[in-house]
């Protein structure tokens, strides 16, 4: 896959520290999807956002199954 910069009016660059492995993963997950990291990761943050927000009650009712 070629690496290329894109250029629009609407990209700004933003830069994050991630852990090694999460590196890892978007890089297999990008190349199996023949995507750049950036693609996947808009993508991925993108709909993480358009999710609904997760009951509170429920993670309680997790925690206290869990024990």
């Amino acid at each position: 896959m070629r690496k290329t910069r894109q250029k629009a009016d609407d990209l700004v660059g933003f830069y994050l520290r991630v852990p090694a492995d999460l590196k890892r993963r978007i890089e297999s997950l990008a190349e199996a999807r023949s995507v750049s990291q950036a693609e996947l990761v808009n993508d991925l943050v993108s709909r993480a956002i358009e999710l609904p927000q997760a009951d509170s009650k429920v993670g309680e009712w997790l925690q206290r199954v869990a024990k």
